[in-house]
Parts: structure tokens; sequence; C-alpha cells
């Protein structure tokens, strides 16, 4: 009897199924109890969307980045690496997926010698070199993944090259910037301030204090320690040079990520306006005004990225993507261009399907001529 009346149910409810579709139901014979479990899982989802997007707003909606794949350089490549080199002899600093984490890597030149120099289980990401070569500064993630959008969770860290010594300077701090005397670190802590941290003494200084609908990060001191280069972040962000210690603001363009030259030879920026795809590397004289386009890659690796120059001008490293992505999941490239010449001759430094960002590069100075003996 059970049997049979399951059975009845079943045809009685694909029959009501078939008429409704048809138009020759009433939706009010579905059951009762499947409409309340429909609504249910429906709400579930929109709690569920509504966390991802919220989280993806805070920085944690996104899942790590995988290692991706080395694929290696060729002769072609290493050759094209060379005569943007010429040369000089230096080293780049960058951090990449290729070893599963984000770690730093140093490629060494000439001879492109790859060499790992971090690997903590947690994120390593924007490195800056010292203004002698001899450290780099960069911050480490507080927990194993940290989306570089997350502007709280982080320690600034100093690594010397010579001993592999890595040492924790500041806590919740992140992207950090040398002083030009390499006596001090300017950082930006949780989007709210500016801080400037002495090495020696480890006593901080807010450069720029909390405001009002002001978050920013990627602080950059000028060489007199009269202004901040610093990306403030909104609906659309822009980059700006804040006066030391009034904080007036001067608007310089849309986009991120501006930093002095070497020698007062003005500012380096990504402009998020114009190019290939909408942004560009952009230079402008000290002051912020004279702004114009200074490179815009070629080709598919356009989507350009962290722009750095050489502590003696003459090179610019640049990460490089052929599409829209997440800036610290997305395959991004790393790229050397020798200023002054054609764009085309950019080469391309890093060969991995993974995630390589935030390059910084070093150019060794010329040894001292030799004293002619009588």
């Amino acid at each position: 009897m059970t049997d049979m009346k399951t059975r009845l149910a079943s045809r009685n409810f694909v029959l009501h199924w078939s008429q409704w579709r048809s138009g020759r139901g009433r939706i009010g014979v579905v059951n009762p109890v499947l409409l309340t479990w429909v609504a249910l899982i429906l709400v579930a989802v929109a709690g569920i969307w509504v966390f991802l997007r919220r989280s993806g707003e805070m920085g944690e909606g996104r899942s790590a980045p995988g290692p991706g794949k080395v694929l290696g350089m060729g002769l072609h490549e290493m050759a094209a690496l060379d005569a943007v080199w010429a040369d000089r002899k230096g080293f780049l600093v960058w951090s990449s997926t290729m070893h599963g984490q984000h770690d730093l890597v140093r490629m060494d030149w000439p001879g492109g010698q790859l060499t790992r120099l971090t690997s903590s289980p947690n994120v390593d990401t924007m490195p800056k070199i010292s203004p002698n070569g001899r450290q780099v500064a960069f911050a480490r993630s507080r927990k194993e993944w940290v989306s570089a959008h997350n502007l709280e969770e982080w320690d600034i860290w100093v690594l010397n090259f010579k001993t592999g010594e890595e040492k924790r300077v500041a806590e919740r701090g992140a992207a950090p910037a040398w002083t030009a005397d390499g006596k001090a670190l300017v950082f930006q802590r949780g989007g709210r301030e500016i801080v400037q941290m002495d090495l020696k003494s480890g006593e901080e200084t807010a450069l720029l204090g909390p405001r009002p609908e002001r978050t920013w990060t990627e602080p950059y001191p000028d060489p007199a320690g009269e202004r901040i280069a610093a990306t403030v972040l909104g609906k659309r962000r822009h980059v700006a040079l804040f006066a030391i210690p009034n904080g007036v603001e001067q608007r310089v363009a849309a986009g991120g990520q501006m930093s002095f030259l070497p020698a007062g030879a003005g500012l380096v920026l990504l402009a998020e306006e114009g190019g290939r795809m909408q942004n560009r590397i952009c230079r402008a004289d000290g002051r912020g005004g004279n702004l114009h386009p200074w490179f815009d890659m070629p080709g598919f690796w356009s989507r350009e990225y962290s722009p750095r120059v050489a502590n003696d001008g003459s090179l610019l490293v640049f990460s490089a993507a052929r599409d829209e992505g997440a800036s610290d999941t997305a395959d991004f490239e790393i790229f050397l261009w020798q200023v002054g010449e054609p764009w085309e001759r950019a080469a391309r430094v890093s060969f991995h399907t993974g995630n390589d960002q935030w390059p910084d590069v070093w150019v060794s100075p010329p040894p001292p001529p030799k004293k002619s003996g009588k």
C-alpha cells in the first residue's frame, strides 16, 4: 500500500509539473515544501556571494596563486637581456611564486644567476633594495595567505644579502621604502598613516596621520625629506605628493606606485589613463607637473605594473601582464628597459607562468679610476 501511494504521488507530481510547464496547470500544485527549500537555497547562495564580495574588498577573497611553471631563458632572450645591461653590473630582486608561495628571488648580472632569497610559508612581497645595495626591505604577511589589497596583515622585514639574515623591524606595516641615506624606512600602517622608522633606534615618527576618507599606501620619500609620494585609494586611486609635516596634498594623476627618480630628475609613476591597456608608465617633474608618457610596452605584454628606476637612473624595471587579472595572482612577468632606447628593446627577465611582481633593480657603481704611478 505504501509503495502504491508513493508511485501515485510521484505520478501526480510529474503530471502537475508537466501541466504547469505547458501553461495548463496552476503554480499552486507545486509542493510548498519544495518551494521553501528553493527559497532557503537562494538565500544561502546570496549570503555566500555577499560574503565573498566583502571579503574581496578587504583583500581576503582570492585564494593564493599556484606556483606556475618555470619555462627557462633561451639564448635569444639572454642576448636581449645582455644588450639592456650593456657593460653594467648589478642585480634585480622581485617577488615570485615559482617556488610555491611568494618568495623573494634575486638575479645577478652578468650571468643571470637566479637565487631564492626567502622561503617563508607566508607571502614576501614589495621588496626595496637599500641605497648601498647591501640589504632589501620587504613586507611579509602575518599569515600564510594575504592579498595585496589587505593593508593591515603585514610586518616589515630587512634581509642582509651577505649573511642572509632576516630581521623583522616593524609590526603592522607594509610597502616599505628607504630614505636617501639608508638609515630609515618609510611605510604605511593599516592604510591610515605613513610612518618613518629609524633602523638603529627603532623610533617611529608619524609623517602623515589618519584623515577622514583617506587611505594611503605605497609611500616614497623624496631625497630631501620634505615630501612623500603616495597612492591614495578610493573609487579610483590616484597618486599625490604630500608636504611634510603639514600634509598638504598635490594630486598628480590617476594611478599608483609613484617614486622619485635619482638625482632630483623627477618622478616615475604608473598612470591609469591612455596606453594600450589604459595604463602606461609616465614621468613628471619633481613638483608633479609636466606629466608625459615615458614607456608603454609594445605587443601583448602591455599591462604594466610596479615601475622602478635603478639607483643610477639608467634602467627601468617593471612587471607586465597580457590581460586583466589580480596583481598578486595573475601571470605577470618582469621586464627591463634601458632608459632612452626604443620601447621594443625592453627585455623579458622572468619566464614563469605564475606571479612575478614588485621588481627592483640596483646597478653597481663603476670602480674608481686607478691612480697612475710615477
